[in-house]
């Protein structure tokens, strides 16, 4: 799904380079519709992000009247007009819900309007907001000393691309399935990921524990060759990822070669981190690792699969042993014999690969939500990019 909504977009670009521009203010106006009979209570009070979302409201509204509150109903807008230390972004947000909500009169609401709405859709206005440049724009755009904002009628002056109905209905039909597409997937994953590890916890009712140390070897693979590998490191999720560190002068030959199915752990800060940082590297490229990483590998000829052990690690309750575990010194490092002695349990073949199997549909689901991320982030600001470079 995401690559077609992708090859649409590409196709559609083409025909949004001859948008032309418009001013925003004669297709919007001001909403002024308040909670006079008190109809919305404390749990519809909404504040908006400067990710161009809806939140709970972070304002002290104990023991003041709601009556006074902006009411917002679905495919409505509303921003907050103070653009001063708002992490250079305007707060807004866009009602896709099916319910009202209501925000303090501070805010400004808006709304398509009505003899509009066969020429601007209102989600494809909102893609239009999502967009870095007109952030840029409304920060460029604030006035005031102390405080700027960023008033109605400058809202109303700003120029926006307007393709075609048929081209934003496509753009917010793409939008709104890779969101679809996202949230599926991200849910499933937080699904499979927790019954993943209600299985791994379930094992330790049922199956012996064992000390990892009988069945991990550790093992040093100096750069010897000089081979020009990608720098790596560890992160505190356990991922393998680009090292963060200067490595334009280091001597390569100084680092380890890690190789696909071989895992890495640090001990360092373990205590402090509350985190035993520990990766297993599944792709198949070779990689380099500092010196002071700890290589490792699983003795094959015991009954243990690599995928099952990692996952032993991927619990709050693991990186609590290993921060019980870890030593007095200031840096709090849990030691490589320290880190042998844990234990995990030991089920048979049969129920590790199992556990493995949810694990990789978990990062199936993963990297579809990725993917869909990816192109949404390219796609549809594609678009009113493109459209917008126009002059």
């Amino acid at each position: 799904m995401p690559s077609r909504s992708l090859a649409m977009n590409s196709e559609l670009l083409k025909q949004v380079k001859i948008a032309p521009r418009v001013t925003l203010g004669s297709y919007i106006t001001r909403v002024e519709r308040f909670n006079i009979s008190d109809e919305y209570g404390v749990d519809d009070v909404r504040g908006v992000s400067n990710t161009k979302g809806f939140m709970k409201t972070r304002a002290n509204i104990e023991g003041r009247s709601l009556k006074t509150f902006l009411v917002v109903q679905p495919q409505e807008f509303v921003f907050n007009r103070r653009t001063t230390r708002n992490g250079e972004r305007l707060g807004l947000g866009f009602n896709m819900t099916e319910r009202a909500f209501i925000l303090t009169e501070d805010y400004v609401a808006f709304r398509v309007k009505s003899e509009k709405e066969t020429e601007l859709l209102a989600c494809y206005l909102y893609l239009y907001f999502l967009r870095d440049e007109f952030d840029r724009y409304v920060r460029s755009n604030s006035w005031g000393s102390a405080t700027e904002l960023f008033n109605w009628d400058d809202m109303c002056r700003v120029k926006i691309p307007l393709p075609p109905i048929e081209v934003q209905r496509a753009y917010v039909e793409a939008y709104k399935g890779l969101t679809s597409l996202i949230e599926e997937n991200e849910a499933l994953l937080k699904s499979l990921e927790a019954t993943a590890q209600a299985c791994v916890a379930e094992c330790r009712e049922k199956w012996p524990m064992v000390k990892i140390g009988g069945y991990i070897q550790s093992f040093t693979r100096r750069n010897s060759e000089d081979r020009e590998l990608p720098f790596m490191g560890v992160n505190r999720d356990k991922q393998i990822v680009p090292t963060a560190a200067n490595t334009g002068n280091v001597e390569r030959t100084r680092y380890s070669v890690l190789k696909q199915g071989e895992m890495v752990f640090s001990g360092m800060q373990t205590g402090r981190d509350v985190c035993i940082r520990i990766a297993l590297w599944e792709q198949n490229t070779d990689i380099l690792l500092s010196p002071a990483y700890t290589t490792f590998r699983l003795d094959a000829s015991k009954p243990l699969l690599t995928q099952y052990f990692f996952l032993n690690f991927k619990s709050m309750e693991m990186d609590r042993q290993g921060w019980f575990k870890s030593d007095s010194s200031v840096r709090s490092n849990l030691d490589w014999d320290r880190f042998c002695e844990i234990e995990i349990p030991l089920p048979p073949i049969e129920m590790q690969q199992a556990i493995v199997a949810l694990y990789h549909c978990a990062e199936e689901a993963r990297s579809i939500a990725d993917e869909a991320k990816a192109q949404l982030a390219q796609a549809c600001p594609a678009m009113i990019q493109q459209a917008a470079h126009r002059r």
